[in-house]
């Protein structure tokens, strides 16, 4: 079935014929990996709403355009693979500049539920998105019937219901895990919010097309890793750049440790982020639950902690160690959100109880397989590696890039083995994906 990723932007009105050469450029990208179609509207009746509006949806100012737009995929399992593949292929770095902020970006996946009519070629679009009760989608598509026989009587060439599958909570248009917000009361069981408090901190992911807050406000990270399967170091230096970068201290969380050779086989990896002032933890959250409720328990303590890593680290069964009733609190949230999936495809905060560590809360997040840095300039990244710190500044050039520059004092530390190759190596190729 057709599947839709679609898009709303506020783009300065000056820039709308770079953002179609960006546009033009980058059609021959998705169409190589599987994209059977894309539209690029440009707003030109987009009124202001008395509750919310394109608008302020993506908070457009003055100088700024609507965008309206939306790609066509044979099915949702091909967008999904297109994504990251995209994000790593060498023609991305082809492609001119985003005309536009990015972080303002609604960004979204949609399966179609009712269609009827042309898809292709028609000369003006008019568009909107709602928020519908997830128990009414059957009662929204009769609705959709019956206006289609009166638009197609009064000209319209075709329609398109697209229904909300996979929409992330943006960081600068949304509210996610962890904010602290005002919020009215206005029924017994129901409240608007009204303003968002700053936050302390935010981690985020990003790639050049999307950027995904993960979580706000949080004290402390735990990236969980394991030897089986063996844990990737890149993802995991991609994972301790972003939270360097956002102020938010991190430990590694060893988990697995019963599995005596799996164990063994990293732990020369785990000696080198002792070596750097990384806190360990090794526990066995499946075999030994009790023991490590007992060795995690002081450390979050009076804190709220994110718990990331990579898929089949075993995060899952740590969040049910500590939290025991986490599965049924997620069945409650899945329920609430008619979401119907009880896997983690999105951050989720839990009371920890006072008998594992007092006044304590972790947010779990969706296993991951990729972790982009878009958002971070090279300069963030760099001062992120802390044992960069202390060269910083002696290179020969002060534009020193660290890769072949003759003067290099990083490159020479790490020949002499002063600073770690692996992680030196990887640190390259972290900013060779992001040139």
């Amino acid at each position: 079935m057709t599947y839709y990723t679609g898009s709303i932007a506020a783009v300065p009105t000056a820039n709308k014929q770079a953002y179609i050469d960006h546009a033009t450029a980058a059609w021959p990208l998705f169409q190589g990996y599987g994209a059977t179609r894309m539209v690029e509207t440009w707003g030109v009746d987009v009124p202001h709403g008395k509750v919310t509006d394109f608008h302020r949806a993506v908070e457009a100012k003055d100088d700024e355009s609507v965008v309206f737009s939306w790609i066509a995929w044979p099915d949702k399992a091909t967008a999904d693979a297109a994504w990251p593949k995209m994000d790593s292929d060498p023609a991305m770095k082809t492609l001119p500049e985003m005309p536009f902020d990015g972080s303002r970006m609604i960004f979204g996946g949609f399966k179609p539920v009712f269609a009827q009519g042309e898809t292709v070629g028609q000369g003006y679009y008019q568009g909107f998105a709602l928020a519908v009760p997830a128990a009414n989608q059957a009662a929204y598509v009769d609705m959709a019937k019956q206006g289609w026989e009166m638009f197609q009587r009064g000209g319209a060439l075709g329609m398109v219901e697209a229904w909300g599958e996979d929409v992330p909570r943006g960081k600068r248009t949304d509210f996610w895990v962890g904010d602290e917000v005002e919020v009215r009361l206005i029924g017994p069981d129901q409240a608007v919010i009204e303003s968002l408090r700053p936050r302390r901190t935010a981690l985020q992911r990003s790639d050049r097309w999307r950027s995904k807050l993960l979580a706000a406000n949080v004290d402390q990270a735990g990236i969980v890793v394991s030897g089986d399967p063996p844990f990737s170091e890149a993802l995991l230096m991609r994972m301790l750049i972003a939270l360097e970068s956002a102020g938010i201290g991190a430990a590694l969380i060893a988990n697995k440790s019963d599995l005596v050779e799996a164990a063994r086989a990293i732990a020369g990896r785990i000696a080198a982020y002792r070596a750097l002032g990384y806190e360990v933890f090794e526990i066995a959250a499946g075999a030994r639950p009790r023991e490590a409720r007992e060795q995690l328990g002081t450390w979050l303590a009076g804190r709220t902690t994110l718990l990331i890593g990579q898929s089949g680290m075993g995060k899952s069964t740590l969040v049910n160690t500590l939290v025991p009733d986490a599965d049924l609190r997620t069945q409650a949230i899945s329920a609430a959100l008619s979401s119907g999936r009880h896997t983690t495809t999105f951050s989720r905060m839990f009371d920890v109880p006072g008998e594992v560590a007092r006044d304590a809360r972790i947010v779990d997040t969706p296993g991951f397989q990729s972790f982009g840095l878009a958002h971070l300039s090279e300069s963030q990244r760099m001062h992120a590696m802390r044992e960069f710190a202390p060269l910083l500044g002696r290179c020969r050039f002060n534009n020193c890039r660290h890769h072949d520059e003759p003067g290099c004092a990083i490159r020479d530390a790490a020949s002499r083995g002063e600073i770690d190759a692996l992680r030196y190596r990887l640190y390259l190729r972290i900013e060779d994906d992001a040139d």
